[in-house]
């Protein structure tokens, strides 16, 4: 909540001194969906029925652009090259409209059968999958504005309102569902491969950047407040590792080569937030970081792993 920036260098020593870069305004928590680290962009949901694309990588925070909608928006994402912005918006009109980032337009807007619950850009930015409250999962050819094809959803319990994220390949869907499990969706096929049973109240879904692995944290009942991760196969939808942690988990992210898990968690708000780096290869914390004063909404590995 308007905190700083962080870049860890990691594997040095524990007590590093941190690069910040102070927020000059009250940003509020911002998704991992919408921020792109390569461009240095992300976007925030402002209060009053816009859009605001933020710079990160300056220390003045610039805001580049502000976006007009139509309403209040709930879900929305930025395509992985930063180009284009997809949103819907709080109401029942199903609609889902895709921005251009450069030109400050709407290029295309979409329409689903009732609320939309999630929405999420492949991998090369070409497609966009969104499901709705009326039991339907859509693809959409995000250059042309087509619909590619619509997926009835079997009842209610498949519908996806929480963590909605492709494979790195784009060949599946990890959606959490009604039941607080989550589904390993065939983009192909559009079937179900696999119901994973998580826990009571699974979310921060994650993907290994291989897509041979599906990181997932458990949040156990309000009087515990720690959490628990687990690691599954995503070719046999398999439980491999479990992990246990103290604290309540807020994201997680893999390193480059996939054997290193970042996971950051605070005891409670808004106590000060610690990250874990596990060792996937032992089990075993390879390295405990301290310095974010307040919770971590996002982690991000850059260069070869080396900065966090």
């Amino acid at each position: 909540y308007g905190k700083p920036i962080i870049a860890w260098e990691v594997g040095v020593k524990t007590d590093i001194s941190p690069l910040e870069w102070s927020l000059k305004n009250n940003l509020g928590v911002v998704p991992s969906k919408v921020i792109n680290f390569d461009s240095g962009i992300f976007v925030r949901n402002a209060s009053n029925s816009s859009l605001e694309l933020w710079d990160f990588n300056s220390e003045a925070y610039i805001l580049i652009e502000t976006i007009a909608l139509q309403d209040t928006a709930d879900n929305i994402a930025l395509s992985p090259d930063g180009s284009k912005i997809a949103v819907s918006f709080k109401n029942e009109d199903g609609i889902i409209e895709i921005w251009d980032v450069k030109s400050n337009k709407m290029i295309y807007s979409f329409k689903m059968n009732g609320w939309v619950g999630a929405i999420a850009f492949s991998p090369n930015g070409e497609e966009l999958a969104s499901t709705s409250y009326r039991k339907e999962m859509r693809f959409w050819n995000v250059a042309t504005g087509q619909l590619k094809k619509s997926i009835p959803l079997e009842d209610d319990s498949r519908f996806s309102y929480g963590d909605f994220i492709y494979s790195p390949d784009g060949t599946k869907l990890a959606a959490q569902n009604n039941n607080w499990d989550f589904d390993i969706w065939d983009v192909t096929t559009g079937k179900v491969l696999y119901t994973l049973q998580a826990g009571e109240w699974t979310e921060n879904l994650v993907f290994s950047p291989d897509g041979q692995f599906l990181a997932s944290s458990e949040r156990l009942p309000k009087e515990q407040i720690y959490n628990t991760i687990k690691l599954w196969d995503v070719n046999t939808g398999n439980l491999v590792m479990t992990l246990e942690n103290n604290s309540i988990i807020t994201t997680m992210s893999f390193s480059p080569d996939g054997k290193q898990l970042a996971v950051a968690s605070h005891s409670d708000y808004p106590s000060p937030a610690t990250i874990v780096l596990w060792d996937l290869t032992s089990g075993t914390i390879k390295q405990i970081l301290n310095g974010h004063t307040m919770q971590i909404n996002n982690l991000a590995y850059l260069s070869e792993g080396t900065i966090l």
